[in-house]
């Protein structure tokens, strides 16, 4: 049984908001297709895309909520009560931040950074593991720290030093087509494999096995 995600022009020419669902279910391993607006079901509690339908038949709409569902279902699930509040907040935060990136000055990122340095205190967004927290957050951020400054790398290390341990930790994706998996991993991690992809673009799971990381393609995101 796979997952279907809805979301404009199927995703081929940008992942937009659908970037987290994608993420995760390309991390957990599992079978998902990719279809356009038009096919969303009416009648369900989603108001708009990114939509998701899961294997039991319901769909659901709002990224965060989507991102907390999969995270749960698929493993991705903060493992403390605290963690689940710190992820939930994590991924609203990432939400605003997408929205607001582009047009905030240098303070308004450095606050908007800060909140995610904060929630590094155990090594990942939301606890000492990975999480769908992490998976959703990290392109979205790589965009925003690019914007933060020329000198990324010292004032991260100066201003968030566990934000910047976190950003080395993870593997730069690869370009790759609109329907293809690219690695953000734990680099001590990284297994270097990707599912296949079938021609119908449908994506093809790994018989429930998941390796510690992420994958989506990172160009795709605005």
């Amino acid at each position: 049984m796979s997952y279907t995600v809805y979301y404009h022009g199927a995703c081929k020419k940008f992942l937009g908001r659908a970037h987290g669902p994608l993420t995760i279910l390309s991390e957990a391993g599992a079978d998902f297709e990719i279809k356009g607006k038009e096919d969303a079901p009416a009648g369900t509690t989603g108001f708009a895309v990114p939509m998701v339908t899961f294997p039991e038949g319901y769909t659901i709409g709002q990224q965060g909520a989507i991102c907390a569902a999969l995270g749960k279902e698929l493993g991705l699930f903060p493992k403390s009560a605290k963690a689940e509040a710190v992820a939930l907040n994590i991924v609203e935060n990432m939400m605003d931040l997408l929205s607001d990136s582009s047009k905030a000055d240098e303070a308004r990122l450095a606050k908007w950074l800060g909140t995610f340095d904060a929630a590094l205190e155990s090594g990942f967004m939301a606890g000492a593991s990975l999480t769908y927290a992490d998976c959703a957050a990290y392109h979205i951020l790589k965009k925003a720290v690019e914007r933060y400054a020329e000198d990324q790398e010292k004032k991260l290390s100066l201003n968030f030093p566990k934000l910047q341990k976190w950003m080395d930790m993870c593997v730069e994706p690869q370009p790759c087509s609109p329907h293809r998996s690219a690695p953000f991993v734990p680099s001590h991690t990284h297994s270097g494999t990707s599912r296949p992809v079938a021609q119908d673009g449908s994506h093809q799971g790994r018989q429930g096995s998941r390796r510690d990381g992420c994958s989506v393609d990172a160009s795709m995101t605005s």
